[in-house]
């Protein structure tokens, strides 16, 4: 049963283990599952309900039109997030909108850019890479 209603009826005869997975659930919900039993005489047991929780956490991507620039060059990352009630992006972009966007950035080092995301259910981070390609400069005497 979830929250009083039958979901799922069938036989348990010869197991010790029973596994049932729920669908058609929405996210960050909880439910109320309880397990009623009838032995071989008809009697009725009732297991002591169950709460389960539909953790959801962001679901997002972040990626760059350049993954190698060439110092002064600059690159743009972009990302995109389901779920999210906040993000920010390191190293030194900081926070940026929670669903999509743009940011422009000019490292002079190789970096990897990481985009944070969270919402009640916790924090997850996507990374991108951009090498950087410092040109050698050679004095050439004339």
């Amino acid at each position: 049963y979830r929250e009083g209603n039958l979901i799922n009826q069938g036989s348990a005869q010869g197991l010790s283990i029973i596994t049932y997975t729920d669908s058609s659930l929405n996210k960050q919900t909880t439910y109320n599952y309880f397990l009623m039993l009838t032995d071989n005489q008809g009697q009725q047991f009732q297991y002591p309900p169950i709460n389960a929780y539909t953790k959801c956490l962001s679901q997002c991507s972040l990626a760059t039109n350049k993954s190698e620039i060439i110092v002064p060059g600059q690159a743009t990352l972009s990302w995109n997030c389901q779920d999210a009630n906040s993000c920010s992006i390191s190293p030194g972009v900081g926070s940026v909108n929670p669903v999509s966007g743009e940011a422009t950035v000019k490292p002079t080092v190789s970096t990897t850019y990481i985009l944070t995301c969270g919402n009640i259910d916790g924090q997850i981070s996507f990374s991108t890479p951009i090498n950087v390609i410092k040109p050698k400069l050679e004095e050439v005497a004339p």
